[in-house]
């Protein structure tokens, strides 16, 4: 399957409660560099892989300069046919991260709720031998979903995302996606700009009235499901 090309990005993330959310959109847009909607807000999807020993997991909350997070993700409804899917490898050093994505071959949705079916994905869309075999020592953990709005600079450099309706579904040791999810009442903002520019994403967070915070979905929703 097609490896789409890496991009190497300063990522900076900051978490608000929702009590605090007010007029969030119209302060984005006042932020320099003329900032506007650049797509329609859609639903993310991502089905988290780890280790049994909690490795990638723990790698994050120790503060590991170099870590990774393996998921595949897609965007739309949860359940449907023949949906344009990705497995993310996403490598993070400090504040600098970039993504290999691999192409899915994904027929069916509905078998999100087992792991086999998973596995059936894995299987049929014929990934580089090396990255089959990587995945065959991990599990899915982790369901998270929400919906993304997106915010792009005039130069197109620097992306600001809004993350709501943030919910998180566990996966157990059976490999059954569990019928009970979780719900935050958080927002996370994603504030993103390329490396060659330097850490643009750090200066343009001063505009916002919020401290920035280390967040990560995948970390927040495994504390949420499974009181670790």
């Amino acid at each position: 399957m097609e490896k789409t090309a890496p991009n190497r990005r300063f990522e900076r993330k900051i978490s608000i409660h929702r009590d605090r959310q007010f007029r969030l959109e119209e302060m984005i847009k006042l932020i320099p560099g003329g900032f506007s909607v650049k797509y329609e807000p859609r639903r993310v999807n991502s089905i988290y892989f780890d280790t049994l020993g909690w490795h990638m997991l723990k790698a994050n909350i120790d503060g590991i300069s170099k870590r990774k997070k393996v998921r595949i993700r897609w965007y739309g409804i949860e359940s449907c046919q023949n949906i344009d899917a990705k497995l993310e490898l996403k490598h993070k050093t400090d504040l600098l991260g970039h993504k290999d994505r691999f192409n899915m071959l994904v027929t069916e949705l509905k078998t999100t709720q087992r792991v086999n079916g998973i596995n059936r994905w894995i299987k049929d869309s014929q990934l580089p031998e090396n990255i089959e075999l990587s995945l065959s020592t991990l599990q899915p953990v982790l369901l998270v979903q929400y919906t993304r709005q997106y915010f792009s600079s005039a130069d197109g450099v620097s992306i600001i995302t809004l993350d709501r309706d943030l919910c998180y579904t566990p996966y157990d040791l059976r490999g059954i996606c569990h019928i009970r999810s979780y719900k935050s009442d958080s927002l996370v903002v994603e504030i993103k700009s390329d490396e060659a520019k330097e850490d643009i994403a750090g200066v343009l967070c001063k505009y916002l009235p919020f401290r920035l915070t280390k967040n990560s979905k995948y970390v927040n929703g495994i504390e949420h499901c499974f009181a670790l």
